[in-house]
Formats: C-alpha cells, sequence, structure tokens
C-alpha cells in the first residue's frame, strides 16, 4: 500500500543513509544530475513509473559504494541477512554463470564476481564486488554505451578491456526476418518505441528523439 519509491526509502535507502539515491530527483539537485549523452550528443532522460524496479533509480557513486560495502558486510546495517540471501544462487544458466535475487554471481577457478549492470536513455552502469576480497566496485556513466568491462577489469585484470567501436559484427540476414519487429512498442504511457523496416533495413524511434538503424548480429 505505498508506491516503489517510498518503499525504496523505507526499506534501503533510508536503514543505508542513502541521502543521494532516488527515483525522482528533488528539484534543488537538478544541476548535480548528469546530463545523458548517445554517440550523437545529448539526449532526453527516460522517466519509466511503470517499471520503476528496472531502471528508474538516481543515485551517487558515493552511494552506490555505500550499498556495496553494506552487501559486502563492511558497513554494519540490520539488513544483512537480507543482503546475504540476494547473493545465493537462485538459477544456474551455465557453468561460468548463475543468478541470485537481483545479482549476477560470475565464477572462475580463481575468483567469484557478484555484479549488475543496467542502462537507460543515455545512461550506464555496473556495480559488482568480490565477496572474499572485500573489494567493490561502481562504474557510471552518461553515455548509451556498455562500460562492464571497465568494471569487470577493475575487479579483475585478467578481464580485458574491449574496443566498444569494433567488437560487434553486422550480419547479413534474410530481409523478410526485419518484418517480424515493425510495430509500436509502448514500454509506458506516452513512451513508444516506433520500429520501422526502410529499404531492407530497421530503424528505431523513441517518442520525442531521433531515428536511429539497428543492425542485426543474429535473426
Amino acid at each position: 500500500k505505498m508506491d516503489y519509491e517510498t518503499l525504496l526509502k523505507k526499506r534501503i535507502t533510508g536503514p543505508l543513509n542513502l541521502k543521494n539515491t532516488f527515483v525522482t530527483v528533488p528539484s534543488e539537485l537538478h544541476k548535480k544530475f548528469a546530463k545523458g549523452h548517445t554517440p550523437s550528443g545529448e539526449t532526453s532522460n527516460w522517466d519509466v513509473p511503470t517499471f520503476a524496479g528496472a531502471g528508474a533509480i538516481r543515485s551517487s557513486a558515493d552511494d552506490m559504494l555505500t550499498f556495496l560495502s553494506a552487501n559486502m558486510g563492511l558497513l554494519e546495517t540490520t539488513l544483512k541477512p537480507a543482503m546475504e540471501l540476494t547473493h545465493k544462487e537462485s538459477f544456474k544458466v551455465n557453468k561460468e554463470l548463475s543468478l541470485g535475487m537481483g545479482w549476477h554471481i560470475s565464477k572462475n577457478k580463481s575468483v567469484e564476481i557478484i555484479w549488475h549492470n543496467g542502462g537507460t536513455g543515455g545512461y550506464r552502469s555496473f556495480c559488482g564486488f568480490i565477496k572474499n576480497k572485500k573489494i567493490g566496485v561502481v562504474v557510471l556513466s552518461n553515455m548509451n554505451i556498455s562500460i562492464d568491462d571497465i568494471g569487470f577489469h577493475l575487479l579483475d585484470k585478467s578481464k580485458k578491456l574491449t574496443d566498444n567501436e569494433n567488437n560487434r559484427e553486422e550480419i547479413k540476414i534474410n530481409p523478410d526476418v526485419l518484418d517480424r519487429y515493425v510495430g509500436h512498442y509502448e514500454l509506458v504511457k506516452n513512451f513508444i518505441l516506433n520500429v520501422t523496416k526502410e529499404n531492407n533495413k530497421l530503424f528505431v524511434q523513441a517518442t520525442g528523439q531521433e531515428k536511429y538503424q539497428v543492425f542485426p548480429e543474429s535473426e
């Protein structure tokens, strides 16, 4: 019987004293809010109240490091039992990746990294930690290009940095396949992704934003 942000404050940001973590940024802090970007330039923010739990939280690096400190047991908190529960494997994807509750768990012979990433229009985020080494990393970016490689590399130097310009490869597919994707996809009220096909090429345009061509990596 409360909205998502009120629940967030009551259960998490309040007990952890996270003073710069919100769904709705207070007006007095707007000047501190980084503007989102795409490779083409500045872009508008996404406000997704219907899916608040999937990408509406705004935070700072300091607050996120406090959150990781609590997860690693470096910060004494009443949330510790609940946080410990979220680190337990609930689904095994393959021998190297499992899912906890809200966390991904990556394992190799020498290290286990508990992590999660995210992204909305103009932004990307990564936070992760190695529990037994008490090492945590937060990477926040106001550019809509993945920063996962930076986060993993900071945690484990054997994880290589990638070249975002060259690590994606377009493939040739039957143009008829593109027809499956044409349509209007309403993410939230008044925010729609319009997918169109023009000259056997696929384009996506979000409400109030530029049209971008998208390229196939698989069908």
